[in-house]
């Protein structure tokens, strides 16, 4: 994952929170992003995101996603205004 702030985040299998919490796995200090807004989903070398019930929603390529979504290399995932891109290693 690339993040707003440049950092590479590389995930392995598990599963992961991202949010504005300090206590998440990937921390977002965003004002449009939920405490607990998404979760990573790594099984099987795919990845799935999910919205956690955050309040401005999770969108993939500009699409509010409800549910989970399998993520391709390239997708950009936007947490309210926070924007990530995803890439496949």
């Amino acid at each position: 994952l690339s993040l707003p702030n440049g950092q590479r985040i590389e995930l392995h299998e598990g599963h992961y929170i991202l949010g504005r919490h300090l206590e998440n796995d990937i921390v977002l200090n965003d004002t449009n992003v939920s405490r607990r807004h998404a979760e990573f989903v790594c099984a099987a070398g795919e990845v799935v995101v999910r919205d956690l019930g955050s309040t401005n929603g999770t969108k993939v390529n500009g699409v509010l996603i409800t549910g989970e979504q399998l993520l391709q290399h390239g997708d950009v995932v936007n947490f309210g205004t926070a924007q990530v891109r995803f890439e496949a290693s």
